[in-house]
């Protein structure tokens, strides 16, 4: 088996580069710790690291017939080539991103990849260890066909992150200050509770929608499934107006930042949700696909929405 490992521009400098963000260790060290991870699980390996976009593109071109699968750390590139993916893509490799950081904590522009886009999932906030992962996830993508977003997330990969959406996107602006990610209340809870951004009255049988001013950047083959909070669906009978929400991976990218608007319908008691307490609970769950699916339109619209981006 045989894997073209691809670092982006600048990765040359680790150690060097921002080391609060990426670690003391040397792009030497990360070579060294790929080469002792392939030799152990048994994998022919080339590296390559380019500051160039043209010459990653060529490298990723010239994987064709020779190469089994890609590992590709695009670094800069990652949130502004559309070629790299189109590339990934035309060779039809099978492919891999990594990141040292964490990018959907870090600034706002880094939390787009096109370059996802073409690969089967994504690894990030690991360090030297995202390597590791993505290398045994594409060894077992090869030999067994196990694709990783169809079962569970390997240890220590986190499959989603919640961020706000920007303030120019959310009304009542006065309340953006007030918004709150959602959190799960203990280690072994599933479910991430929804903070309501306001104080919410309600008559019974009152219908409103609450903007919570949030986004959810999940990976391929999961969804985020919204329910009521459990305690005021059985105390007042709250109920999403279509049952349960699902917010889909591509909806991140939506024109409204994949902004998740929660509409529910009070029971037969007044109800008062005051700011700050949980009223609705997400869940991640992953999901699977027909053998012979070609789906490729994208998503773009609200919560319950099967809107089309054309």
């Amino acid at each position: 088996m045989k894997i073209l490992i691809i670092n982006g521009p600048n990765l040359n400098l680790l150690g060097l580069r921002e080391p609060a963000v990426y670690g003391s260790r040397t792009y030497s060290d990360l070579c060294t710790f790929i080469g002792d991870v392939c030799v152990e699980h048994n994998i022919e390996y080339k590296l390559f690291q380019s500051n160039s976009e043209s010459a990653i593109i060529d490298e990723i071109q010239a994987a064709y017939g020779v190469f089994d699968g890609i590992v590709i750390n695009p670094a800069a590139y990652t949130h502004t080539s559309i070629a790299i993916p189109d590339a990934i893509k035309a060779v039809g490799v099978p492919a891999i991103e990594v990141h040292i950081s964490n990018i959907y904590e870090r600034e706002e522009y880094r939390h787009r990849s096109f370059t996802s886009q073409a690969c089967i999932t994504t690894i990030y906030g690991l360090g030297f260890d995202g390597y590791k992962n993505a290398l045994i996830l594409l060894k077992d993508y090869l030999t067994k066909g196990i694709k990783p977003e169809q079962g569970k997330a390997p240890d220590g990969r986190k499959i989603a992150g919640f961020l706000k959406v920007s303030r120019q996107n959310y009304q009542p602006a006065e309340h953006y200050g007030d918004i709150k990610l959602p959190l799960r209340a203990t280690e072994g809870s599933a479910g991430y509770d929804f903070f309501a951004p306001y104080d919410i009255a309600l008559e019974p049988h009152q219908t409103v929608t609450v903007p919570t001013g949030i986004r959810a950047r999940i990976d391929k083959g999961w969804v985020l499934m919204i329910f009521p909070r459990s305690g005021l669906g059985f105390k007042y009978r709250l109920m999403l107006n279509n049952t349960v929400g699902i917010i889909d991976s591509d909806y991140f990218y939506s024109d409204n930042e994949g902004h998740i608007f929660i509409r529910f319908t009070n029971g037969d008691s007044p109800l008062c949700i005051r700011k700050g307490d949980a009223f609705a609970q997400g869940v991640f769950v992953p999901y699977g696909i027909t053998s012979d699916d070609c789906t490729d339109a994208v998503r773009n619209g609200g919560f319950g929405s099967t809107d089309i981006k054309k």
